[in-house]
């Protein structure tokens, strides 16, 4: 919480008042600081449950459970309504009210990715698509980063290093096209330990140039790990 408010120092000057979604209201305030109140005794993740959407591809074979968040008005307010409320802080309107307005200028998504190595922002090509129109963060940001060993299941084809090597006797029975095809799947996988990164960054968006009566898909795609999607309709968000 205290990373996410910290880097976000970059605000857009102009408003767009048909985002209607992200729109700061004294209704909006109220109802985002009572569900924060209301989840105090719950972690964050539980709070954002609402605003988390799963990646949709599930092609990357490092992936956990990769997700993006994203960070509407309301679920600032609402993060901070929770933090108080555990702290037994008082929750102010005005307060509230400020923290909304700085963020009801862009659409900020935290991605939480998996990939074999730590992977600078510039190095990603992340795109919001919605028809036919792709639009990149005005800014970027790595927020944290972890490394665990894992053990991969990789194919021979994806591991520049892995060697076939197969060994050849007479005595064994000519196998049956059947069982040739499941030898030859099972023996084309790769148990490897390797050490494996989780990252979060945030992005940000210029809201300007986005339209809330359309879905839309953030891709995020790096060269080691490939291409992420995560699909989401902005209308069914707070």
């Amino acid at each position: 919480m205290r990373i996410f408010f910290a880097v976000f120092c970059i605000l857009l000057t102009f408003c767009q008042p048909t985002f209607a979604m992200l729109g700061v209201s004294d209704q909006m305030i109220g109802a985002a600081q009572e569900y924060g109140r209301s989840k105090a005794a719950l972690p964050v993740n539980e709070l954002q449950k609402p605003w988390t959407v799963n990646e949709y591809l599930k092609q990357n074979i490092y992936a956990d459970t990769e997700r993006i968040i994203v960070y509407t008005p309301y679920l600032i307010v609402a993060m901070d309504a929770q933090n108080k409320a555990k702290a037994f802080d008082e929750i102010k309107l005005e307060d509230s009210k400020n923290l909304a307005a700085n963020y009801d200028q862009a659409l900020v998504i935290g991605a939480i990715i998996d990939a074999p190595e730590k992977i600078n922002p510039d190095n990603l090509q992340v795109m919001l698509v919605q028809g036919d129109r792709n639009l990149s963060p005005y800014y970027s940001e790595l927020v944290a980063a972890s490394s665990t060993d894992k053990v991969i299941e990789k194919t021979a084809t994806q591991d520049k290093n892995a060697e076939s090597v197969k060994t050849v006797n007479d005595n064994i029975p000519i196998p049956s096209e059947k069982e040739k095809a499941e030898q030859a799947a099972l023996s084309d996988k790769i148990n490897i330990k390797m050490s494996v990164w989780n990252l979060q960054y945030y992005f940000y968006f210029d809201i300007s140039q986005i339209n809330a009566a359309l879905p839309l898909i953030i891709r995020i795609d790096d060269k080691l790990a490939g291409e992420r999607e995560f699909r989401f309709h902005l209308a069914n968000i707070n």
